[in-house]
C-alpha cells in the first residue's frame, strides 16, 4: 500500500536519489509489507489461501511497476490479465477475512490489497483513456489493439464464467449473484459514456453544452446512484455469504463483487474532486465577489474549463482576422515532408486526405478538422499561432480544391 502511494503521490525528482536507489528503497517497502504473511504458516488451512491472493496482488504490482518505471510498454497487454488477478487475489482476502472472524492478519492484508487494487483501477483507468484513446499516439497500434482486445476479453470473460458458476453453485443467492452482475452492466455502459465524453472534452476541446449536461449527469450518477447501489449488494452479498462449501467456489461468487467495487471509488473520487473544483470556483466568484478568468476554473464539470482548456468562443468571428494571422493553404500528400498526421485528430495522413496548412508555421492538418477546430479557435493547435479562416465552406464545397502550386 505505501509503496503503491510513493509510485503515484510522491515527487521523486525533489528526492535526491539515482534510479537504482529508488527502486531499492521501494522493493525494500514491498518485502516489509508481505513479512506478515510469514505469521500465517502457523495455520495450514489459511496458509495456501493467503499466499495466493498475495502473489496475485505481487504480480500487478510488478507489471504496474515495469511499465511505469522501466517504460516496458509492451506489458501494457497485461492490464486486463492483471487486473483479473487483483480482483481474485482481492475475493480471496475477503474469504480469508470471513473465514478467520477478523483476524489482526487478514484485516491487514484485506486493507492491503484493496488499496492496491483501488490504485491498479485508476491505472487502469487513465491507460484506458489516455494511452489506449484514439488521440493518443503513446503505443503502437498493434499494442493498442491486443490491450483493448485482452482488456474487453478479461472484462466480459471471467465476469461472465464466475457468474454461471455461481448461479449453479449457490442458488440461494441468485438475486444478490444477478444483481451485482447487472450493477457491472450498467457501469460498463456508464464508462463508455464517459470515457467517449472525457477525451473529446479533454483532448478535442468540445465545448458542446449538451455534451457537457450528458458528462456531468453521468459522473452525478455514479456518485449519488450507482455507488449508493454497489456498495448495498456487496454488503448484503458478503454478510449472508457462508464458507462451509468450497473455498474456491466462495472465491469465484465474491469476484464479481470485488470487481464490482474496484468501480465504485474511481468515479467517485473524479465526481467529489472536479465537484468541489467547480464549487469552490462558483464561492469565490459569486459570493467572495473575485473576478477570475475562466482557466482559473481546474474543474472539467465547467463548460470553459482550464483543466480541459475548453475557452470562450471567438467574439466577431467575422472581423478576427488581422494581418499577423497566417494565412492557410491547400497541400498534396506528398508535401507533408516529415510531418506524418494531423495536429488536431493526431491520425496518420492518407494519400487520399484533403490537407491544409498555416503558412506561419507550416503545421499540417486534415481540412474537416481545421474547419472545425476554426470555429472555437483563431490559433495553432499546436504551437498558438494566428491562423485565418479557411477561404472556403468546407461543407459546401462539391469540387476538390486544387492545391496552390509549388514554390
Amino acid at each position: 500500500m505505501v509503496n503503491l502511494f510513493i509510485i503515484t503521490s510522491i515527487n521523486f525528482e525533489t528526492v535526491q536519489m539515482t534510479r537504482r536507489r529508488k527502486l531499492f528503497f521501494i522493493s525494500l517497502i514491498l518485502l516489509a509489507l508481505n513479512l506478515p504473511a510469514l505469521t500465517s504458516l502457523t495455520d495450514p488451512s489459511a496458509t495456501w489461501w493467503l499466499l495466493s491472493g498475495l502473489l496475485l496482488t505481487n504480480l500487478t504490482i510488478l507489471q504496474f511497476f515495469l511499465v511505469l518505471y522501466f517504460d516496458l510498454r509492451c506489458l501494457t497487454i497485461l492490464t486486463g490479465p492483471a487486473l483479473v488477478a487483483i480482483s481474485f487475489g482481492l475475493s480471496t482476502m475477503i474469504c480469508e477475512f470471513l473465514a478467520q472472524n477478523g483476524s489482526w492478519l487478514s484485516t491487514y492484508y484485506l486493507l492491503f490489497v484493496s488499496t492496491i487494487a483501488t490504485i491498479y483501477t485508476l491505472f487502469t483507468k487513465m491507460l484506458y483513456i489516455h494511452q489506449l484513446s484514439e488521440f493518443s499516439r503513446l503505443l503502437s497500434p498493434l499494442l493498442k489493439t491486443f490491450t483493448i482486445v485482452s482488456l474487453m476479453l478479461c472484462s466480459f470473460g471471467a465476469p461472465t464464467y464466475t457468474l454461471l458458476r455461481s448461479v449453479f453453485q449457490y442458488p440461494d443467492y441468485i438475486i444478490w449473484i444477478w444483481a451485482i452482475a447487472a450493477a457491472l452492466g450498467f457501469f460498463l455502459m456508464q464508462f463508455t459514456v464517459f470515457s467517449s465524453i472525457y477525451v473529446n472534452i479533454k483532448f478535442y476541446g468540445v465545448i458542446n453544452p449538451k455534451t457537457h449536461i450528458w458528462f456531468n449527469v453521468t459522473c452525478l450518477m455514479h456518485l449519488t446512484f450507482y455507488s449508493p447501489t454497489a456498495i448495498y449488494l456487496i454488503y448484503n452479498l458478503v454478510r449472508s455469504l457462508s464458507l462451509n462449501s468450497c473455498r474456491l467456489s466462495a472465491v469465484l461468487l465474491l469476484f464479481n463483487a470485488s470487481l464490482l467495487g474496484l468501480t465504485i471509488i474511481p468515479g467517485a473520487a473524479f465526481t467529489l474532486i472536479h465537484g468541489y473544483r467547480y464549487l469552490k470556483f462558483i464561492f469565490l466568484t459569486r459570493y467572495r465577489g473575485l473576478t477570475l478568468p475562466w482557466f482559473y476554473n481546474r474543474s472539467i464539470f465547467a463548460l470553459y474549463s482550464g483543466a480541459s482548456g475548453t475557452q470562450p468562443l471567438i467574439e466577431s468571428q467575422e472581423n478576427d482576422d488581422d494581418e499577423a494571422s497566417s494565412p492557410l493553404t491547400v497541400i498534396n500528400f506528398s508535401d507533408c515532408g516529415h510531418q506524418t498526421e494531423c495536429c488536431i485528430c493526431l491520425e496518420e495522413f492518407k494519400e487520399n486526405d484533403d490537407l491544409i496548412t498555416a503558412e506561419g508555421c507550416n503545421h499540417i492538418y486534415h481540412m474537416n478538422c481545421m474547419a472545425k477546430w476554426r470555429v472555437m479557435k483563431n490559433t495553432c493547435p499546436k504551437c498558438r499561432t494566428k491562423v485565418k479562416k479557411l477561404p472556403f465552406n468546407v461543407e459546401q464545397q462539391e469540387q476538390p480544391v486544387q492545391p496552390a502550386a509549388p514554390v
